[in-house]
């Protein structure tokens, strides 16, 4: 069962009703034939006695009763929804990050790599150029080793997981994509400027590496943004409840 924002407003409305009309027996004025049952907004029924309608308001002390209960269990269902998504948010979030960090990484040894196709580099030059390779690579590993969230390491695994975003059985919710970009993932640990045809190999690796982490993280992106538009949406609807409640306990 689903509470919608909708479904929120339209009952804060009818409580004010029920509230107005309370005490009124039926067939008294134009609250008895406004009678509505609460919880037919969430498709639940809080009518006892369903033959026993000779007073209209007659179940509504029970019908308040069973919609704060309905309001208490959905509330706890949202709150735990809310947060998984949040903590979904937090993940892509930390992965984006770590893959736009990857994406300079992968510049500078771009650049050191246009460099190794020059064929006039004498032997110490191409050393220094090699030693700045490693140099980078070192700096990109540790990078891949320490992005984690709660303990995962999101830039080092290949995965999708979907946040549900629904309280609905089988109503799917938002994918979220991790992507190895370990350096021996992504074939970088073979990098090599020893020459100016093995810095144009190594070049043609590179630009695959760079398209990969462009792409994975402009899909980290994607999510994020509908996860933290849900989370919004989520919380909103809490706030609805709670408000609800405070008007059922006053």
């Amino acid at each position: 069962m689903t509470i919608n924002v909708n479904n929120l407003n339209s009952l804060s409305l009818l409580l004010g009703n029920l509230k107005s009309n309370k005490g009124k027996s039926a067939g008294t004025g134009q609250g008895a034939a406004s009678a509505v049952d609460p919880l037919s907004l969430f498709g639940a029924s809080s009518v006892s006695n369903p033959t026993n309608t000779n007073d209209p308001f007659l179940s509504t002390p029970i019908a308040i009763s069973k919609t704060a209960q309905l309001l208490a269990s959905r509330g706890k269902s949202l709150t735990k929804l809310t947060i998984g998504v949040l903590e979904g948010a937090l993940m892509a979030n930390k992965a984006q990050g770590g893959l736009i960090q990857a994406g300079h990484f992968l510049d500078s040894l771009k650049d050191l790599l246009t460099q190794g196709q020059d064929a006039s580099l004498s032997s110490d030059a191409r050393q220094t150029l090699s030693d700045q390779v490693q140099k980078v690579l070192a700096d990109y590993g540790q990078l891949v080793d320490t992005t984690q969230h709660a303990g995962r390491k999101v830039l080092s695994e290949d995965g999708v997981m979907v946040v549900p975003t629904n309280e609905a059985i089988h109503s799917g919710g938002i994918l979220l994509k991790l992507v190895d970009i370990s350096a021996q993932k992504m074939k970088l640990d073979h990098l090599d400027v020893s020459t100016p045809e093995a810095a144009r190999k190594s070049l043609l690796t590179l630009n695959q590496a760079l398209k990969t982490v462009d792409k994975a993280a402009a899909k980290l992106k994607a999510s994020s943004d509908q996860l933290n538009q849900s989370a919004t949406l989520l919380e909103k609807t809490l706030g609805k409840i709670r408000t609800i409640q405070n008007s059922l306990n006053s």
